[in-house]
């Protein structure tokens, strides 16, 4: 935990002394910590944490569907706490199907202006309206009483936002962020498409109607060869 007292240079080897809080996922290989994330999704008191593990199974064995779990935060946590998500987790969010890969990329930020955190998630190999890995993103608001379930399961439940990318391939969501680049005091979330290692941007604004839009003939014409590249 932090600490006024941190010394200008420390070591510590886990092995010996254990860090003072340890989040462990449920299985071998689910990735918990390939993201990490910290706010205040349900208002006053201390941040939030959310970790996220996109090799995670979804409920009845939804194979690589991905997962975000969320701990709460707490002013009594003691010294060298330990939490399994499964057990000790405040809050999972899963993936709809088999390998959307839900945590690749996670974000918070209030992006309806309603004063808490919300969390921003991307599944980079969903399947939108049956585009092969076009990827989706989703925005789960925070609130007052989040979370208003312990389990949220996007196969039965949707977001309160879904970004779809637009073609296939896209892998929407490999990365995402939150942040204010109109300067209008309302943050302004983005995910990316990761097609060809090209960091193309798409940018969702508040009150806006989604719309992915090809951006340039030139990442167009790359898409395309692509494709037809990697016909599989």
């Amino acid at each position: 935990y932090g600490s006024p007292s941190f010394p200008v240079s420390m070591v510590q080897d886990l092995l010996v002394s254990p860090a003072d809080l340890t989040v462990y996922g449920s299985l071998s290989n689910d990735n918990i910590g390939w993201a990490i994330k910290g706010g205040a999704v349900n208002g006053a008191g201390p941040d939030d944490l959310f970790v996220s593990g996109f090799f995670a199974d979804g409920p009845s064995s939804r194979l690589n569907s991905g997962a975000v779990y969320g701990i709460l935060g707490s002013g009594s946590f003691p010294a060298n706490h330990v939490i399994t998500v499964d057990s000790g987790g405040d809050f999972k969010l899963y993936g709809g199907t088999t390998y959307d890969f839900l945590g690749r990329s996670m974000a918070i930020g209030d992006v309806n202006a309603d004063g808490f955190g919300d969390l921003i998630a991307g599944a980079t190999q969903a399947d939108p309206g049956g585009r092969n890995d076009a990827g989706e993103g989703y925005v789960i608001y925070g609130g007052a009483s989040f979370p208003t379930t312990n389990v949220w399961d996007l196969k039965f439940k949707n977001p309160d936002i879904r970004v779809m990318g637009q073609l296939a391939e896209d892998h929407l969501g490999e990365s995402s962020a939150v942040l204010d680049i109109r300067g209008d005091g309302i943050k302004d979330f983005f995910f990316d498409v990761s097609i060809l290692h090209d960091l193309i941007m798409k940018c969702c604004m508040p009150g806006i109607p989604i719309s992915l839009k090809p951006i340039g003939e030139s990442f167009r014409r790359k898409h395309e060869e692509y494709i037809k590249s990697n016909p599989s």
